[in-house]
C-alpha cells in the first residue's frame, strides 16, 4: 500500500514538471483594399471564426493604397515575419499581394467574380497558393429570385463589357437557358453608349439584370441614369445591392458580409492546420436577403406574389 503512494505520488509530480505543450501563436497578415463598414464587418466575422475553430493568432493589419508608400513596408514586413498566411479584403488588395508573393498561403475575402478576375483557376480549386471567400451569389439564385418577384419574364438583359464581364455573361447564359429564360447580353464600350444601347433593346427585355461592370457601372450618374430609364420604360431592374433598391431598382440581393467573413475564416483555419489552399473550393455567400421596392413595383405595374415578400426587407 505504501509503495502504490509513493508510485501515485511520484506520477502526481511528474505530471506537475513536465512542460504541457501550448498552441503556437500563427502569424497573419491582413491587407485591406479601402477602410470601410462592409470591410470591417468581413474582418470582424473573419477573427471570430479563428477565435471559434481554436487557433491562436496576432494579426497586422495594413491598407493598401495605390501608389502608397506603405507598400514597401507590406512586403518587407510579409518577408521578415513569414506569416503562416495572408488575409487579403477586396480585388485591389488581392490583386496586388498576388503579384507579389507566391510562396504562402492568401486567404482572399470581399472579392466579386474571382474566376474572371484571374485570382483562381476555378471555383473548385484556385491551382496556385489562394483560396478564398467570393462576394458572388450563385447566378442560378439570382434568376430563381429574378422569376420569383416578377414570374411572367422570359427574355432578360444585361448590359456589359465584353473585355470585363464576358467570361461571367457567357456562364450567365447557360444557367438562365437551364432554368427557361432567355439571357440577352448587350455590350456596351462606354457609360456614354448606354441611352443608345438601351433605347435599342428596350422593347425585347422583360427585365434588367445586372453584373458588376465597371464600364456600366462607371459613375454615380451612369447608374442613376439606368435607374431613371428602367422606370420610364416599365422595365423591372434587378440591382446590384440594396442601395440600388433604395435609389429605385425594383430588387436587389445583399450578403452578410460578416458571415463572408466567417467563411473566410473557416477556410484561413484549415490553412493553418495544414490543407493546401488549392484543396479548399472557393466559397459563395450563405446568407442571402432579398430587398424590394414595392413603390417601383406600383410604378411600373409589377406584382410580386405575397408569398415572395416573405423574409424579404421591403421598402415602401
Amino acid at each position: 500500500m505504501v509503495c502504490f503512494c509513493w508510485l501515485w505520488a511520484g506520477a502526481a509530480v511528474l505530471v506537475l514538471l513536465t512542460p504541457q505543450r501550448v498552441a503556437a501563436v500563427e502569424v497573419i497578415v491582413a491587407v485591406k483594399s479601402v477602410e470601410a463598414g462592409p470591410f470591417a464587418d468581413a474582418f470582424q466575422g473573419f477573427k471570430e471564426a479563428l477565435t471559434k475553430s481554436g487557433v491562436r493568432v496576432t494579426i497586422s493589419e495594413y491598407t493598401v493604397k495605390e501608389g502608397g508608400r506603405e507598400e514597401a513596408k507590406i512586403l518587407s514586413d510579409i518577408k521578415q515575419r513569414r506569416p503562416a498566411l495572408i488575409l487579403t479584403l477586396g480585388s485591389a488588395a488581392t490583386t496586388w499581394i498576388y503579384r507579389q508573393v507566391q510562396d504562402l498561403p492568401i486567404v482572399f475575402c470581399m472579392v466579386l467574380n474571382p474566376v474572371a478576375s484571374g485570382f483562381v483557376q476555378t471555383m473548385q480549386s484556385s491551382g496556385n497558393n489562394l483560396t478564398g471567400a467570393s462576394l458572388d451569389i450563385p447566378v442560378g439564385l439570382q434568376f430563381e429570385t429574378l422569376k420569383a418577384v416578377v414570374p411572367s419574364i422570359k427574355k432578360v438583359g444585361v448590359l456589359y463589357n465584353p473585355q470585363e464581364t464576358g467570361q461571367v455573361v457567357s456562364a450567365a447564359a447557360q444557367v438562365a437557358a437551364d432554368m427557361g429564360l432567355e439571357l440577352i447580353a448587350i455590350p456596351v464600350s462606354s457609360a456614354e453608349k448606354l441611352q443608345e444601347t438601351l433605347d435599342h433593346h428596350k422593347k425585347q427585355l422583360d427585365a434588367l439584370w445586372s453584373v458588376a461592370d465597371s464600364t456600366v457601372f462607371a459613375s454615380d450618374r451612369a447608374t442613376e441614369f439606368l435607374l431613371r430609364k428602367t422606370l420610364e420604360y416599365k422595365l423591372p431592374f434587378m440591382g446590384l445591392s440594396p442601395g440600388f433598391v433604395k435609389a429605385g431598382a425594383l430588387l436587389a440581393l445583399s450578403v452578410d458580409y460578416a458571415d463572408v467573413g466567417a467563411q473566410c475564416g473557416e477556410q484561413a483555419a484549415q490553412v493553418l492546420a495544414g490543407r493546401p489552399p488549392p484543396s479548399l473550393p472557393i466559397t459563395v455567400p450563405r446568407r442571402v436577403t432579398l430587398y424590394l421596392n414595392l413603390n417601383v413595383a406600383k410604378a411600373i405595374g409589377v406584382a410580386i406574389p405575397p408569398r415572395t415578400m416573405e423574409g424579404a426587407v421591403v421598402l415602401r
